[in-house]
């Protein structure tokens, strides 16, 4: 509503007495005036809303007038009246004891003295400090305040949201006073808030403010990965354009301080294609940037063109180019790296006075731009000594000396060159050079307090009150003219998007043909996000990475990770399939995704010594200028490959190997030393250098022991992490141990030869003499004891080998009772003892467990009674390292009964020695196994091993086997390599089933009627196995009841792809639907999700929603069909089941019984992300209509159904079109609902707005007579219109618009002259299809 009606409104409202209503009326144009940034006439209505509370005697609205009235003088920069209004509103909260009115009045308090702490200057920290800890003390109170909530007012949502904000607030006051760590502690509690609660833009707002405080902290690596993750929470938002665009231009100022200008130029590009939708003034702050950024890239691509040596003048010119480029745009930093350049130039050039000069002004001015205030006096100074035959710039030089001691807070010497400049320029005669010297001490003096120093200043400056400062301010123009336009030549329509920043696949891919086929796997991925062209260029396949992007591919699609085709096939040394991509268009200077580090191909490539990638790359533009987010180099990432192989295999490159790294080092070296990049020189033979290693990025692939190859180097693979998970780290040191750990256990058992050595073939039989025996613990110990021949066993799933005589050797115990075992209590010991005993079903080996007794028991067995065998657990192993030596804890079991002796075999006299065994707790799919370790396995155990042993034993309990992935409690990976010690300590682990080792679903389904005896049914069959190749099961229809459902499930729970399930039609009722909600939870790709028509009620949508919500389950659903079901009141679950389904765009619910009661207790639910609603045929009233329509959100909404939902439905729709006019809306079905001419008239008027909107139902509506009907034929937007059941009742013309018209006719119509089935009439144009009914 414009402000004209809002005033129309006004006036009415003063005229007819309703004070209400003029509130309300004040309000709307108050918050319009606020909106538009005309704060005055905001502030008038504001106050003038407070009058009218004041005559209403609502004394919280005036407290909250207050507020409002405070937030418009913060923004006008009033704040001490801003203060005085919103203490007002604290002091009347308190009064009436409103806890939520305190909450707001003491964080907006704290808000304003913020932004008052932000409009200070340098020469007031003091205030400035004073007021930022007013904010800090404000918004701790109003966070303790905020505890106190009643959460039965105000919502559990509500409340944390403003815990969130408060956060968020105290960040900023931290980050403000240099605070950062305790910066970083707030906001990510706000953080884990705003994740919680899907609050999107205060997520990414947070995520913005931890992004500067990285920055400030100098953690480069850290504020671009944050960034990126606000980047990708801006994308869910509705107008996200300014938003990322903002973003963007603080993440390429991160990467100037690298610096990586190419990085830089690459997020500003984006920026700029994005802001369309920004206002003018930040449109033309991105291009200005881009196009200084752009040149920067042009002067580096210059320095890099010129001989190595030689050309200093040109060298001195580039660089100071770059550094005023550089110090234009803020990154003063990274500007004094090239200043002093130059100033090494102008040195070798001769030390000429005026370059010199110009050297040390730009170096003085830039540190202290850059708050470094001694080294800017340092080089003022150096500027004075040049400058003493030139008054005019001495007196000029030291005045901004003093300006800097002034800074200092050194009173002393600001003074003394102040007095120094004043001298100069009495000496040269200017008098308005004096009199701008006294005006800079006296205002400098001024802010520094002292005032009587001021003073005498002040009584000087009269004399030269008849000088204007004309002349002052025509030379500042001059110089404003005279500044030099860096990038103006630069067109920015010109510059390539094949360099955009990182995400810009989502916003235009590229793609090598423009028609490609349809239902292809154009868009298939696997797990980890990767595609098929991904997949074959990991592989090296290279014919058929040429054909899959001449099928259509996206070349630079991306993975969950961020990797791209040409990133997979850099990181595997792929030549050929990297020269393929490129010679495609792929993009050579790719930053990769959010989780990419900001690692390039080249880059990749470096990390693994792929040393003919790097070639390639460099040949086909690959800049060796770009950097990672942690600001490695092309040479710091070949270095470091170079170190972590010597390290894992104990020697250099071979000679040919090495002279073709150090030509490309060389080369690299010399680019960057011409960029003006500094290059360290480390020596890896050398122990003080070798640390630099540490930090050099992993591979994404190990390292093959002993393997030649140089794209063997290892690096953990980012796209294994879980994204939801992923932690900022900020201990360095931490991480370099955990890393070195890792590596002396991994390689612990490898020995540094000689490649020429051939290695010993140890025969699978072993001698006696090589046997360690039993005793290996003792043996390690450095105990003689005699030589012991033992029987291998082998471990990893199935029985051990046994013979007779190992047999006869074992002994039998009596089984313990329950009882004796009831003291085995600690940390769910008896489920661990089921477990055990489980593992160990079908198999011999019978492990021992320690008890907080410290007796010793035998374990029992599971092969039937309780027999507490005990036998031999023996394992070949030469140069034995005892898991003791890596942390080993050994675990025994309370032993209740004496064993007795019973001789299998009369001439057997052993009795062999019981071992403690050490074990593992991993818990997959809700089932907790414990696997023993080997006592002495023949090679060291791994997680492969263990992953491997989890899932033989998962098949013995479920028939099915998995694939594991291993993971620690707090969801760190592990890769298959490390060693199975490392876990021992580490508590229960979790395996992850990746994907299961299927048989055909038919196959498992056929199975399981067996085991539930009952018949498969063909047709279900056929659908299963059509199902593996569609991802889509549709059982609608199939009348199949509870019994026949549960084989389905069995089978389908083990189909992860499935995407697709229809149950609908069946009589499954709420006897299954506990089974269907826990076989769903297993589906976490399933989109689409059909339960219509099955007889479930509310209580078992309630069981069904409580289970879903538990597992956050259906977080990729897309569309819900529970239709026809008698749910009745059941909002409470369908809410439960809104808010954890995040990406549902679609949802029927026709005919669920639904009532007008049903809305009137229903809890807080969200329909922002649905696209098509449907609830045809609930009676649900005037009440459930306004409700629907207000969660409705109207920028999402394409297809609403509302047939048969009560009288006043038409008139409210056509309501919520007029004010709303829904841009995406297609369909609208109205049917059956009464309405009369002028419902009918409101509501094409809202029907005229939506210009989308082209096809209308409208069957079978009453009161309506023929003139509605020939104003709903004229709607030009329609082009399918249905008025089944409105009579027309003289002959209607029917526009040409129209396509389909479906309408009830007692007169012959001339359009309807054809007759077709059941008595309808087809028109005389075959094209169109109007059909008539008598």
């Amino acid at each position: 509503m414009n402000v004209q009606k809002l005033k129309k409104k006004k006036e009415k409202a003063l005229s007819d007495g309703n004070l209400n209503h003029l509130f309300n009326v004040c309000k709307e144009l108050a918050d319009l005036y606020f909106s538009q940034e005309l704060f005055n006439e905001a502030l008038e209505e504001y106050k003038e809303m407070e009058r009218i509370s004041e005559a209403n005697h609502q004394k919280i609205d005036v407290a909250r007038c207050n507020r409002m009235i405070g937030e418009v003088y913060c923004e006008i920069g009033e704040f001490d009246k801003a203060l005085k209004h919103q203490l007002k509103h604290l002091n009347i909260s308190c009064e009436k004891e409103d806890k939520v009115e305190q909450q707001r009045a003491l964080a907006t308090i704290g808000r304003t003295y913020f932004l008052l702490a932000e409009s200070y200057q340098e020469l007031k920290s003091r205030d400035k400090d004073e007021a930022l800890s007013n904010a800090k003390k404000y918004f701790l109170k109003s966070l303790s305040v905020c505890e106190q909530l009643n959460e039965e007012r105000i919502g559990v949502k509500q409340k944390m949201e403003m815990r969130s904000r408060l956060f968020l607030n105290l960040g900023l006051v931290h980050e403000s006073q240099k605070y950062f760590d305790q910066a970083v502690d707030h906001l990510s509690k706000a953080i884990m808030i705003s994740k919680k609660l899907e609050l999107w833009e205060d997520l990414m707002r947070t995520y913005s403010a931890l992004g500067s405080v990285y920055h400030k902290k100098n953690e480069t690596r850290l504020a671009v990965a944050t960034y990126d993750q606000a980047i990708s929470v801006a994308e869910r938002l509705p107008d996200n354009a300014v938003h990322i665009a903002t973003i963007l231009v603080l993440k390429a100022e991160v990467l100037l301080v690298l610096p990586d200008f190419l990085g830089a130029r690459q997020a500003l590009f984006r920026a700029y294609k994005l802001t369309v939708s920004t206002s003018k003034s930040d449109k033309l702050e991105i291009e200005k940037k881009l196009r200084i950024v752009a040149a920067m890239c042009e002067t580096e691509k210059a320095l890099t063109d010129l001989s190595p040596d030689g050309d200093y003048e040109i060298r001195k010119k580039l660089y100071e180019d770059l550094g005023d480029m550089i110090s234009e745009i803020g990154c003063f930093s990274t500007a004094l790296i090239y200043y002093r350049l130059m100033l090494e130039c102008v040195e070798k050039c001769g030390n000429d006075r005026k370059a010199l000069i110009e050297s040390y002004v730009s170096l003085a001015q830039t540190y202290k731009d850059n708050g470094q205030y001694d080294e800017a006096i340092e080089y003022f100074l150096k500027e004075l000594d040049l400058e003493e035959n030139n008054p005019v710039e001495a007196c000029k030089t030291s005045m901004n000396i003093a300006e800097l001691y002034g800074l200092m807070e050194n009173v002393e010497k600001t003074l003394k060159y102040y007095e120094k400049a004043s001298m100069l320029s009495q000496s040269v005669g200017d008098d308005k050079l004096k009199k701008t010297v006294l005006k800079c001490a006296y205002k400098t003096l001024t802010e520094l307090n002292c005032f009587t120093k001021a003073d005498a200043i002040h009584q000087e400056l009269l004399k030269y009150e008849h000088l204007d400062g004309s002349e002052t301010s025509s030379e500042d123009e001059e110089d404003g003219e005279g500044k030099k336009q860096f990038g103006a030549h630069i067109c920015l329509e010109e510059l390539s998007d094949l360099e955009a920043d990182g995400n810009e696949e989502d916003d235009k891919r590229k793609l090598t043909r423009t028609r490609t086929k349809t239902k292809t796997n154009l868009q298939k991925r696997n797990e980890k996000g990767e595609t098929p062209l991904h997949i074959a260029s990991i592989a090296g396949n290279e014919l058929l990475v040429e054909k899959l992007i001449d099928q259509g591919h996206s070349i630079d699609v991306k993975d969950f990770s961020g990797w791209t085709p040409l990133h997979e096939a850099c990181n595997h040394g792929h030549v050929k399939v990297a020269k393929v991509l490129i010679a495609k268009g792929a993009a050579v200077n790719d930053r990769g995704g959010p989780h990419c580090d900001g690692v390039t191909p080249l880059l990749d490539a470096a990390s693994n010594g792929s040393l003919e990638c790097i070639e390639l790359l460099l040949s086909h533009g690959a800049s060796p200028l770009m950097r990672t987010n942690s600001g490695d180099s092309v040479l710091d990432c070949m270095a470091a490959w170079r170190q972590r192989r010597l390290e894992e295999l104990g020697y250099d490159l071979d000679e040919d190997t090495l002279a073709h790294y150090l030509s490309i080092y060389k080369k690299v070296e010399q680019i960057l030393e011409k960029a003006g990049q500094k290059v360290i020189h480390r020596d890896i033979h050398n122990p003080k250098d070798a640390s630099f290693a540490k930090d050099g990025r992993q591979s994404r692939r190990s390292i093959a022991e002993n393997s030649l190859k140089l794209s063997s180097s290892s690096r953990k693979k980012d796209k294994e992490k879980d994204i939801n998970s992923q932690r900022f780290q900020t201990g360095e040191d931490a991480t370099d141990e955990y890393e070195n750990a890792m590596r002396a256990l991994r390689f612990r058992h490898q020995q540094k030869v000689s490649p020429m050595t051939k290695t010993k073939v140890i025969p699978a039989l072993l001698s006696s003499d090589d046997c360690v025996g039993d005793d290996w613990l003792e043996d390690d110990m450095d105990i003689n004891r005699p030589n012991k021949k033992r029987r291998v066993c082998e471990y990893g799933g199935g029985q051990p080998q046994r013979t007779s005589e190992s047999l006869a050797a074992s002994r039998l115990t009596p089984s313990p009772t329950l009882s004796e075992h009831s003291n085995l209590t600690n940390s769910t010991d008896s489920e661990d003892m089921n477990i055990m005993l489980t593992a160990f079903k079908n198999s011999e080996q019978v492990p021992t467990v320690t008890s907080t007794q410290g007796e010793i028991l035998d374990a029992p067995s599971t092969s039937g009674a309780f027999s507490n065998k005990l036998k031999e657990m023996n394992a070949v192993r030469r140069k034995q390292i005892s898991l003791m030596a890596t942390g080993v804890t050994k675990e025994k079991i309370v032993k209740t009964s004496q064993p007795t002796d019973i001789n299998l075999h009369q001439n057997s006299t052993q009795q062999p020695a019981s071992h403690h065994f050490t074990y593992v707790k991993v818990r997959v799919e809700g089932k907790l196994l414990l696997v023993p370790l080997p006592p002495s396995p023949a090679q060291p155990l791994t997680i492969s091993w263990l992953a491997n042993e989890l899932a033989a034993r998962y098949r013995s309990l479920e028939g099915i086997e998995p694939v594991l992935r291993i993971e620690t409690q707090d969801g760190a990976l592990l890769v298959d390599s490390d060693p199975v010690s490392l876990l021992l300590g580490m508590g229960e682990l979790t395996g992850r089933v990746q994907t299961w080792k299927l048989p055909p679903l038919s196959t498992i389904y056929q199975e399981a009627c067996l085991n539930a005896n009952t018949v498969a049914e063909a047709q279900v069959s056929t659908e299963l196995d059509s199902c593996q190749a569609t991802n889509t099961v549709n059982l609608g229809e199939f009348y199949l009841n509870s019994k026949q459902i549960g084989p389905i499930l069995k089978a389908l729970s083990y189909h992860l792809p499935l995407q697709v399930l229809s149950f609908s039609g069946n009589h499954i009722s709420d006897l299954c639907i506990k089974d269907i909600a826990n076989c769903i939870v297993k589906l976490t790709q399933l989109k689409v999700l059909d339960l219509s028509g099955i007889n479930i009620s509310s209580t078992g949508l309630a069981t069904f929603s409580k289970i879903i919500v538990e597992n956050k389950a259906l977080q990729r659903l897309e569309s819900l069909n529970l239709g026809f079901n008698p749910l009745s009141d059941c909002l409470s679950s369908l809410a439960d089941l809104l808010n954890v389904s995040c990406s549902l765009r679609t949802l029927s619910l026709p005919s669920v019984h639904l009532t007008q009661e049903s809305f009137r207790s229903s809890p807080y639910y969200s329909l922002d992300s649905i696209e098509s609603l449907d609830i045809n045929f609930n009676e649900i009233g005037n009440e459930g209509v306004i409700d629907l329509l207000g969660k409705i959100n109207h920028h999402a909404i394409v297809e609403l159904k509302m047939a048969g939902t009560g009288p006043t439905t038409i008139r409210e729709v056509a309501f919520f079109l007029q004010h709303f006019a829904p841009p995406a809306l297609s369909l609208l079905d109205l049917s059956y609902c009464s309405a009369c001419d002028y419902e009918i008239c409101e509501l094409i008027k809202g029907v005229e707005k939506c210009r989308q909107l082209t096809k209308l139902s409208l069957d079978g509506i009453t009161g309506a007579t023929n003139r509605s009907i020939d104003s709903l034929l004229s709607i030009s937007s329609i082009r399918d219109l249905s008025l089944c059941g409105l009579e027309a009742t003289q002959t209607i013309q029917v526009s040409e618009h129209l396509s389909s018209l479906a309408i009830s006719s007692c007169v012959d119509q001339a359009w309807a002259s054809q007759r077709g089935p059941f008595g309808l009439y087809l028109s005389k144009n075959a094209v169109r299809q109007r059909t008539t009914t008598h």
